[in-house]
């Protein structure tokens, strides 16, 4: 009965900063679907997904309309991370098929290292952006830039599909490095990204069977209206709030494990 409640207030919070900031969506719900609402991690995965994948398609059409998504950057990332998705999920469910108790403790473990590693990023950050931006300035030729966003779209696309963590923040952090997008064109990108991404994720999960319709649809009472506030919110604002926004976010998904 709680959780009638609960979800609805947490998917509005976490839509206004998906909108905002495009990241920290899945970092901050998981925890909230195991610990708060007691999902096992396999479903916690499915419905997380499921339910990011509805706001983050809102999400989208909104920076889709203010001009805010470089069409050309999605596509590669989506070149590598869609496939990166799809066999992560194949050894998931193969995985959780042969010993589900097994499958369910080591996920709810990748759970827990991708949000540490999401913190990390967000502590490190400008020190990553500036030497991360340093070494790829021996990669500005447009094959090669091509290819890193191809190769880290394959990485987060498997990590995404294990812990439905970390689509927003390491893509976010690879733009910033890698780019000179404005910080509102970096949030419109990613999402428009995550959306594709995600929304393979959530379709291998339902034919699997493995989502929690109920609280998805608790959820995304909130999240609808929080994203589309969000997404607003991030074009009026000036582009180091919105880039301090995204560390402050990094902040509260590794507070949340503590």
């Amino acid at each position: 009965m709680e959780a009638i409640y609960t979800a609805p207030m947490a998917g509005l919070a976490i839509g206004v900063l998906v909108g905002c900031i495009g990241i920290g969506g899945g970092a901050l719900m998981m925890p909230f679907l195991l610990f708060g609402l007691g999902l096992d991690p396999i479903t916690a995965v499915g419905t997380d997904l499921v339910y990011a994948a509805l706001i983050k398609a809102v999400g989208t059409a909104e920076h889709s309309r203010l001009k805010t998504i470089d069409w050309s950057r999605v596509r590669l990332l989506a070149s590598g991370s869609l496939p990166g998705m799809a066999l992560a999920s194949f050894g998931f469910f193969y995985m959780a098929k042969h010993s589900p108790q097994h499958a369910n403790e080591r996920i709810e473990e990748l759970v827990g290292a991708a949000i540490l590693l999401v913190a990390c990023v967000s502590i490190l950050k400008p020190w990553l952006v500036s030497h991360l931006g340093s070494f790829f300035k021996q990669f500005e030729a447009p094959q090669k830039s091509r290819l890193i966003l191809i190769v880290s779209g394959f990485g987060v696309g498997g990590l995404v599909a294990l812990t439905s963590v970390g689509s927003g923040a390491l893509v976010a952090l690879i733009l910033a490095s890698l780019t000179r997008l404005e910080a509102k064109r970096i949030v419109g990108t990613d999402l428009a990204h995550a959306v594709l991404l995600i929304s393979l994720g959530a379709m291998i999960h339902i034919v699997a069977g493995t989502v929690q319709w109920p609280i998805v649809a608790s959820i995304v009472v909130g999240g609808i209206p929080g994203v589309i506030l969000g997404s607003r919110l991030s074009v009026g604002l000036p582009d180091s709030l919105v880039r301090a926004g995204i560390s402050l976010a990094l902040v509260m998904t590794g507070a949340s494990l503590v």
